[in-house]
């Protein structure tokens, strides 16, 4: 889905799949219980194996909490090749928004999102910690004029990602002889030992360019949000 930029500041619709189903509505069992103590034993010397940020949101998902997990979004864009790619697409696109707009300050944002997918073959960590995800961006852009009909440019922006926590069917991994794959790692989050959770990353940015030259921008700031 491509995303369409607009005036706004509403954020869109994610979509996302459902999921292993609702958790804690099947009985625990006995099996489920000390194979999830023999995967969180390992976890810790799992880095090497998955990388760090899988093992990472691994572990959270058998805390059980739910909570809402902030990822290392600059981390996985520097370390996989479509992940940068689409982050500059996002850039790209928003710029082109902004150049049609009248002098002025406007709230930018779109109805929907971009989707990525980080490829066992690009990067092991990230698979196996994220897989497909939402992006868009939103931010405030600031367009001026001079005598000669020159524009300049400003946007304050923030590149979202949103992705939520459940492993993608036909997706396994062995770690120290214990092969895990989605269809047990689902049943954990039914049996009520581990909870799915979102996913979410943002890059806080402003940049600037001018109408002579619409293909380049300076960075003026930049934060994420780890």
């Amino acid at each position: 889905m491509a995303t369409h930029y607009k005036i706004g500041t509403s954020e869109p619709v994610i979509r996302h799949d459902p999921g292993a189903g609702m958790w804690n509505s099947k009985p625990k069992t006995q099996k489920m219980s000390i194979l999830k103590s023999e995967i969180r034993g390992h976890l810790p010397h799992a880095f090497l194996i998955i990388g760090d940020d899988a093992a990472r949101h691994m572990n959270h998902y058998f805390k059980n909490t739910g909570k809402d997990y902030i990822i290392d979004l600059q981390d996985m864009i520097d370390d996989v090749q479509s992940a940068k790619r689409r982050y500059k697409r996002e850039i790209d696109k928003v710029k082109i928004f902004v150049g049609t707009l009248p002098v002025g300050t406007h709230h930018i944002t779109t109805d929907t999102t971009a989707q990525g997918y980080n490829r066992k073959k690009e990067n092991w960590n990230w698979y196996y910690a994220v897989g497909g995800y939402s992006a868009w961006i939103k931010g405030i852009a600031k367009v001026e004029s001079d005598s000669s009909g020159k524009r300049k440019y400003r946007l304050d922006y923030e590149y979202k990602v949103v992705d939520h926590y459940n492993w993608d069917h036909g997706k396994h991994v062995t770690i120290f002889g214990i092969k895990i794959e989605d269809v047990f790692m689902g049943e954990f989050h039914m049996q009520g030992m581990a909870r799915e959770f979102k996913m979410l990353g943002f890059i806080k940015a402003s940049i600037e360019w001018d109408s002579l030259s619409p293909g380049t921008h300076t960075v003026v700031s930049q934060s994420t949000g780890r």
